[in-house]
């Protein structure tokens, strides 16, 4: 007897979240999935601000391509209520709900930013970053209070708050059998998690990322299941979100599966079409966007003399500067790099161009190049766990180089966050506060790569998770489980 056909709904989150999906080993396992058990699929847009026509364009002739759908996130202009409760919403409602989450807790990223807005006066400062000021006033009144904050989640998953036609029309249309939510933290979640419950639909809320159990607020309450990538996230859920610890899957990130499976890559070949050779001693330096990356041009300006001078090691040194998805200032910032003939400056597609084609050819240029690099050297960013992967020495820059940045800004103010306090405690990385240490510890990882081999280990283990089957197994495995449930 022929299956009943049913149908799967993605609500993939920004784009940094859908590369996780379509640019991934992850994608093509889906594609499978969909053939083995006649699904229909869909992709319900890409959360931005807004996300131009062209991506649109784009990703829907690249998911049309295996008969998948790609559908408007918001395909019309709500009604003057829905907008008038929208703005509330956006604006104050779900902001003072993180705030009051955040402080109720007392989460040492929530006390950075509130160490911020107090106490730093220069708000058009070009390094304060718009997300690190949290007004006090969005916790009035008494923000430590938890019966204020539950009336705040209720409202946040009420019809009149959180209800749109055009989103109540697509979910009755296609009535999903199952709703993945990529980010259960978001408004527009919060908006088709409302319909997808009303409908009786499986729905599954992701956490988008590490840091976000500790920083982004409230999780969307009472879905089917959650999903985590680790079990320090697992515990936080519990912890901090009150979810039962049996509706939590341990599932990884799609992002970590090239790093995983890097020596069934061909590195080589792969490098060398970027003009980059796995004979040389390879330093890969991952730059941030200029506000978080403040000094980054000096300090490898002042690598490069290092190996211009032979100071390392006479041996031939190759040091690729790799741009941050969003940084639109990345070779200007960098130009004076050029004069080496030894830098490579690599440009990593444009986060605003998204194409699922070309970020998943980047994942395997990045796998590519962790398992050659002889070590890391970034700021304070999740590549500490992509290098742990594939077990990458890692150095952390906690210093600005040759520039005078306000305490408040610096770049060793952005470690006092939970989830990288939790990392730095695995010794698996080094912390450099200055160009003496950054020398040394360079020395030492080129005499001694095994250094810090078991904190790395750990890295691996407590934020990327479990690799005994790749998280595109994993999930894979866990919606064919859910789908034969709902099959029976």
């Amino acid at each position: 007897m022929a299956r009943k056909r049913k149908s799967i709904m993605f609500l993939p989150g920004n784009s940094f979240v859908t590369r996780n999906y379509l640019s991934t080993p992850f994608f093509e396992q889906l594609v499978k999935m969909k053939e083995s058990y006649n699904l229909d699929v869909y992709f319900a847009g890409i959360e931005s601000n807004p996300v131009s026509r062209e991506i649109m364009e784009k990703v829907s002739l690249f998911l049309s391509n295996h008969d998948i759908s790609l559908i408007s996130l918001v395909s019309e202009k709500g009604y003057f209520r829905e907008r008038f409760f929208w703005k509330i919403r956006q604006d104050y409602l779900h902001k003072s709900s993180i705030y009051r989450f955040n402080d109720f807790n007392s989460f040492v990223t929530h006390n950075r930013y509130k160490d911020i807005t107090s106490n730093f006066k220069d708000f058009n400062n070009k390094l304060l970053w718009s997300t690190d000021v949290w007004p006090s006033y969005l916790g009035f009144p008494f923000p430590k209070s938890k019966k204020i904050l539950e009336i705040m989640k209720k409202m946040l998953t009420s019809k009149i708050i959180s209800g749109h036609h055009s989103v109540k029309k697509i979910m009755n249309e296609i009535s999903p059998d199952i709703l993945f939510i990529g980010d259960s933290q978001t408004p527009i979640s919060f908006t088709y998690a409302v319909y997808a419950l009303m409908n009786k639909s499986y729905v599954i809320g992701n956490v988008r990322t590490w840091d976000h159990l500790t920083k982004n607020g409230p999780l969307i309450p009472d879905l089917s299941e959650y999903w985590v990538w680790n079990d320090t996230m697992k515990d936080e859920m519990t912890k901090f979100h009150n979810v039962k610890s049996d509706l939590i899957e341990i599932v990884g990130s799609p992002q970590f599966d090239n790093y995983f499976n890097v020596k069934n890559l061909n590195t080589d070949s792969i490098l060398a079409e970027k003009n980059i050779s796995s004979d040389e001693n390879i330093i890969l330096f991952g730059a941030n966007r200029f506000h978080r990356g403040i000094g980054e041009p000096s300090i490898a300006k002042h690598i490069a003399e290092k190996i211009k001078s032979s100071s390392y090691s006479k041996s031939n040194f190759q040091l690729i500067i790799r741009s941050h998805p969003m940084d639109q200032e990345f070779e200007e910032r960098f130009k004076s790099l050029k004069e080496y003939s030894f830098v490579k400056l690599l440009k990593t597609p444009n986060i605003d161009d998204f194409d699922p084609v070309q970020y998943k050819e980047d994942g395997y240029l990045m796998a590519s190049l962790l398992g050659k690099s002889k070590m890391l050297i970034c700021g304070q960013s999740t590549l500490a766990i992509d290098a742990s992967c594939t077990n990458t020495p890692i150095i952390n820059l906690a210093f600005e180089g040759q520039e005078d940045v306000p305490d408040l800004l610096s770049v060793s103010n952005r470690y006092n966050v939970n989830h990288y306090q939790d990392l730095l405690k695995t010794e698996g990385t080094r912390l450099v506060s200055n160009f003496e240490e950054l020398d040394n510890q360079i020395l030492k990882y080129l005499e001694n790569p095994s250094q810090c081999f078991e904190g790395r280990k750990k890295i691996k283990d407590k934020f990327a998770g479990d690799n005994k089957l790749l998280s595109s197994e994993r999930i894979i495995n866990r919606l064919t489980t859910i789908l034969e449930k709902l099959n029976s």
